[in-house]
């Protein structure tokens, strides 16, 4: 009995074992190989009788003899181990050709060590390991992290007035209050690297119940009190997008709150650990703001 490790797709890979099984068990397809092997014969033996070579004859038995009783006529049974589904990709399959199982079997076997290494040895986070999750799901959610945005309309508004009438001006006068764009490219929380504004400009803030004209420090500080509470709101909007098979939609905010904030939680929203990239939610927003009303971003 031979083992096949797969990381996802397990099922699909019994059903073309079976397929495979069931076609070289058949009697249509050893009589197809005898008729092949019956003309090869043929062939051999007018090479060997007009170029006076038996070489050629042995050569072609010896390979025939090898693939026909090593590779085809034995067989043995499979069994397909799937790491990240086990319960509707794992299955067994009987009457497998034995080189194809061989095979299938080295290389995925020597493909999860190599995996299972490269992970203890290159730490990742653990929703993003593929030995755990497969390659799509790290790869959707990678994708899905770049799409957050803030969902509240006059927070974004004030988030907009206040990085294009008090953060950019601070950086353009090398205001001492203001961190360069090479700090601010650094920084692991976006959020503090924005403040914490001037006292000497003013911004158009609106709230509400309407608008006002306010310093920017004032600003700042009252854009940052809200942000918890977009996590909030903007993490139950997310979720079904990070799990669309939960439902309902709380047990999908719960989950992904439960996923993520209980490990990567910091004082301003959440944070992975040890990113590759920076990926919270304001982090994600603000970067977007300042890379479409900035145009240096």
């Amino acid at each position: 009995m031979l083992e096949i490790v797969t990381l996802g797709g397990g099922q699909h890979i019994v059903n073309v074992l079976n397929a495979v099984a069931a076609w070289c068990g058949g009697g249509g397809f050893r009589s197809m190989l005898q008729v092949v092997m019956v003309m090869g014969l043929t062939y051999a033996l007018l090479i060997m009788a007009l170029a006076l070579n038996w070489k050629a004859a042995f050569n072609w038995f010896i390979t025939a003899t090898a693939m026909y009783m090593c590779l085809i006529v034995p067989t043995t049974n499979v069994v397909v181990i799937d790491r990240v589904n086990p319960v509707a990709g794992n299955g067994s399959v009987s009457h497998v050709p034995i080189g194809l199982a061989a095979m299938a079997s080295f290389s995925s076997q020597v493909s999860d060590w190599l995996t299972r290494t490269a992970e203890a040895v290159f730490v990742e986070p653990g929703a993003l390991t593929l030995s755990q999750y497969g390659m799509l799901y790290p790869t959707r959610v990678n994708e899905l992290s770049r799409q957050f945005v803030i969902t509240n309309p006059i927070l974004k508004q004030n988030v907009e007035a206040y990085i294009t009438q008090c953060y950019l001006y601070g950086v353009m006068i090398h205001s001492s209050a203001a961190t360069s764009l090479q700090q601010l490219a650094a920084s692991p929380d976006l959020l503090t690297a924005l403040g914490p504004g001037s006292s000497a400009r003013m911004v158009q803030f609106v709230s509400e119940g309407g608008g006002e004209v306010i310093l920017c420090s004032d600003a700042y500080a009252r854009i940052k009190a809200a942000y918890g509470q977009l996590a909030s709101e903007s993490f139950a909007q997310i979720a079904p997008s990070f799990y669309p098979y939960l439902t309902p939609a709380q047990m999908v905010w719960t989950a992904l709150q439960e996923g993520i904030e209980s490990r990567y939680a910091t004082p301003h929203g959440v944070i992975v650990k040890d990113p590759p990239k920076r990926s919270t939610i304001h982090e994600q927003a603000i970067t977007r703001f300042i890379g479409s009303h900035g145009r240096w971003a």
